[in-house]
């Protein structure tokens, strides 16, 4: 365990924030509350495990005191850009919690620029103003809307398959809800098979079986409470079902 003090662990913090080079203040605000609550003062590295309500909670306490009223809900997509463009490499998740290993910070990936309208309006167009996955219509969630996604991510362009994608082309755009929005994250972390042939990616050529409302919630709800993946869970589960019916047989 690396040891720190209280001294030396806001340096380390403020030489990471420095170092951000997302546009967005606000974002840049998020990122240090996220590090700040993973990396508590007096404490060392690697940092206590962290659950998710914990990490919530502790971002939400921190922009109270900085004079906010209402409650941020995008705190694990921030931490997934301080995992990703930020290249914060000792942040990892331990089960269905988050844990600060080690300070180090990888090179930064080209920062996320907004998406210009024009662009956004023709890739909705295309997909006819539905999530390209699992097909619900844009606002039919509630609060929830769609979201552009990049079907190769950021991550992969500068793999030579790929050297040839423009990264906010309408071509590399795709519209998802929230939730097929997060489980293509969670699918794509790590992920090194051919972009091309992933139905996240490219669902209309690769068809995905998809499943809509509660019973996808339930699904994600008991696969975070097992520290896995809607996708690994799901797996396992059909895995079991065919097991049995071909012994029953």
């Amino acid at each position: 365990m690396s040891s720190f003090s209280a001294g030396s662990r806001d340096a380390v913090i403020v030489a990471i924030c420095d170092g951000f080079v997302a546009p967005s203040k606000a974002n840049k605000a998020i990122y240090r509350y996220i590090l700040e609550t993973l990396w508590p003062s007096g404490s060392g590295l690697p940092g206590p495990v962290v659950g998710r309500d914990e990490l919530r909670a502790g971002v939400n306490q921190a922009r109270r005191r900085a004079g906010a009223t209402d409650d941020y809900l995008d705190v694990f997509r921030r931490l997934r850009e301080l995992q990703g463009e930020e290249g914060l490499l000792g942040l990892q998740k331990v089960g269905s919690s988050y844990q600060l290993v080690h300070a180090e910070v990888a090179p930064k990936r080209i920062p996320r620029m907004p998406i210009p309208d024009a662009t956004w309006a023709e890739v909705l167009n295309k997909s006819s103003n539905a999530c390209r996955v699992c097909r619900e219509p844009a606002g039919s969630s509630g609060p929830s809307t769609l979201v552009p996604d990049h079907r190769v991510p950021r991550s992969r362009l500068n793999e030579a398959a790929y050297s040839t994608v423009s990264v906010d082309s309408a071509s590399n755009l795709q519209p998802l809800c929230q939730n097929c929005n997060t489980h293509k994250s969670v699918s794509c972390r790590g992920c090194q098979a051919d972009c091309y042939s992933c139905p996240w990616a490219f669902p209309e050529s690769n068809p995905l079986v998809t499943l809509r409302g509660e019973l996808l919630q339930t699904l994600a709800h008991l696969a975070d409470k097992q520290g896995t993946t809607v996708q690994v869970f799901v797996e396992d589960l059909l895995k079991r079902y065919l097991e049995d019916g071909q012994s029953a047989q």
